[in-house]
């Protein structure tokens, strides 16, 4: 995610969260924006992963588009679903039959 054009917004944060942010612009020398600008960043790109399994995991989308929404590519996406636990209902008797297929 490019960062782009930056405008400005105010939010309220509770104060251990304020904290937080502060503890770790302090650890990585820098500033507070651009650590909540970091972590915002990473927060919305697990959200896509995690939107994009659960619609593939439902039947709703294709593996190549979950990868899409997730902005990976599809091995990547598919390494993600299996590090979450997804188990596939393909069987070994489903990939000999479309290997008979291709010969």
């Amino acid at each position: 995610m490019s960062e782009g054009k930056l405008v400005s917004m105010g939010i309220r944060l509770p104060q251990e969260l304020l904290e937080a942010i502060e503890e770790k612009a302090k650890e990585d020398n820098t500033d507070k924006s651009t650590v909540i600008r970091q972590i915002l960043a990473s927060a919305i790109k697990e959200h896509q992963k995690e939107k994009a399994a659960q619609l593939y995991k439902e039947g709703k989308i294709t593996i190549t588009t979950a990868a899409k929404i997730a902005n990976l590519t599809v091995h990547e996406m598919i390494d993600y679903l299996i590090k979450s636990g997804y188990k596939t209902e393909y069987t070994l008797e489903d990939f000999r039959r479309e290997i008979k297929l291709l010969q």
